[in-house]
């Protein structure tokens, strides 16, 4: 990553959800795209808006591919946003990779 700034490297658009119950424009999915010298990298809505903050704003055990869940207002920084992993997603996601893997490790085979 060359930029070290916590700007918004894409313009953040709020986001529509098919869930009543997510249609808050304080509430977004992300996921963590990558972690180089101490910058995490995000991707925040379906969009894919591209957010650099301090790793240790992470939570715990965050790595790349993790999901989050962000509350609060998507500003330069993400200074007033709350991050939590979001559990489920990381794993359901982890599982389609997995079962990715284990086709293309068998198509090799055969």
């Amino acid at each position: 990553m060359t930029s070290k700034s916590a700007e918004p490297l894409t313009n953040p658009a709020h986001e529509q959800h098919d869930d009543p119950a997510k249609t808050d424009e304080n509430w977004h999915e992300a996921s963590v795209d990558a972690i180089d010298e101490g910058i995490a990298r995000l991707l925040v809505g379906s969009a894919g808006n591209i957010y650099e903050i301090d790793a240790r704003r992470l939570p715990e055990g965050a790595i790349p591919g993790t999901s989050l869940l962000l509350t609060g207002p998507l500003t330069a920084g993400l200074e007033a946003v709350s991050i939590g992993v979001d559990t489920a997603t990381t794993k359901a996601r982890q599982g389609r990779v997995r079962n990715k893997l284990d086709l293309l490790r068998q198509r090799s085979t055969d």
